[in-house]
């Protein structure tokens, strides 16, 4: 660019922010003129003590002697002034600052609570095991940073060797007096503990095994004495979990389970993952929150080989639901959220229609070729 078509440019720039601030200056003369009648209108209709929006001060100057002026002309001029915590009078500001300062106090009685549960889980799982314990890990929320309110503490436990029956009792007794009932009292979290023997998974091969499982929607057959539910179990959708462990790298105790654990082949994940889907949608209607978000975690990954946490792939999935489902997946996130009962009574068909028509893109994308596509962990 010449240097005449360069200072062409740069004075039309000049012009065009001078007209600008011509109309700024004109829009904020209008709206003091505005905020001024209706104060003045609000005004004559209070008693009082605040009847003039101007006065003298001693000393001759004009000063605002009503706080109705100031609010309303503010309020004119930022419309948005309300939502922003910083521009409040001192004290909505307060107000704003309590709020927050009692969500924070909530949030942190909530972890410190869960980081106690989860001591007292390491130390029965030592006490009952001993020196057989190699490793213990987290998974869910915790590695995937999207702790909520209604998460659970979720825990892998790697051992040399499988437990006796008696040591399962005495790990589930333990368990139930650590875990908290569904749905959990605050501040106290679900647990679920998945025991793996190395032998089960080293070498790989699909699908895996565990030795025991504990999970509160076990809680009744434990209690009922019921043997079979502690009983070493082949179990696909571990294939998931045991994944997610490898990816975090977050060792409560050990090793980093890449020390312990081979890999995880991505297309065993991923068949983990769709295969599930015909058996856990037999629950749907008791579950329908859970499985909703299920189903947006497993089209998230089959389509991008990212692993998620619930309300992120909610939302990705979101935007990709035709409108007429698109209220339904925002509401389930806002369940899982804590922003709304959950409840779904007033839609169960609708709901249905939605899983399955992520479940026919699931399948639809699983069919198609992905070279060179591996399975990551969401970041942030």
């Amino acid at each position: 660019m010449s240097a005449v078509n360069l200072a062409l440019a740069l004075a039309a720039v000049l012009r065009v922010a001078a007209l600008l601030a011509h109309l700024l200056r004109a829009f904020l003369t209008v709206s003091v003129l505005a905020a001024m009648a209706a104060s003045s209108a609000e005004s004559r209709g209070s008693s009082s003590a605040t009847t003039y929006l101007v006065g003298k001060s001693p000393k001759g100057s004009r000063q605002i002697q009503n706080p109705t002026f100031a609010r309303l002309a503010w309020r004119r001029l930022f419309p948005l002034t309300p939502w922003i915590p910083a521009l409040q009078p001192a004290p909505t500001r307060r107000c704003w600052q309590e709020a927050s300062c009692a969500w924070r106090s909530g949030m942190a009685a909530r972890r410190t609570v869960a980081a106690a549960q989860t001591e007292r889980v390491l130390r029965l799982v030592r006490e009952v095991l001993g020196h057989d314990v190699l490793g213990a890990y987290e998974h869910g929320s915790a590695v995937l940073g999207g702790v909520q309110t209604t998460s659970d503490i979720d825990i892998l436990v790697i051992t040399g060797r499988l437990a006796t029956m008696a040591e399962k009792r005495q790990l589930v007794d333990g368990l139930m007096a650590i875990s908290a009932p569904f749905p959990p009292p605050s501040p106290e979290r679900c647990v679920e503990v998945t025991v793996v023997a190395l032998a089960q998974v080293r070498p790989w091969r699909y699908p895996p095994s565990f030795d025991l499982q504990y999970g509160e929607w076990l809680r009744k057959r434990f209690e009922n004495g019921d043997d079979l539910a502690l009983q070493a179990t082949v179990n696909p959708d571990l294939t998931t979990l045991l994944t997610i462990v490898l990816l975090g790298d977050q060792p409560l105790f050990g090793p980093p389970p890449g020390a312990l654990l081979d890999p995880v082949l991505m297309q065993d994940c991923i068949r983990a993952m769709v295969g599930d889907i015909d058996s856990f949608m037999d629950d749907f209607e008791g579950d329908t929150r859970n499985l909703l978000l299920r189903l947006a975690r497993i089209w998230q990954t089959v389509v991008t080989g990212v692993i998620d946490r619930k309300d992120r792939a909610a939302a990705w999935a979101q935007e990709r639901l035709p409108s007429e489902y698109q209220q339904l997946m925002d509401r389930a996130r806002a369940m899982y959220l804590g922003w709304q009962p959950d409840k779904w009574t007033d839609w169960p068909s609708e709901a249905r229609a939605s899983a399955d028509y992520m479940i026919s893109q699931i399948r639809r994308e699983v069919a198609r070729p992905r070279p060179g596509q591996v399975l990551r962990l969401a970041s942030g």
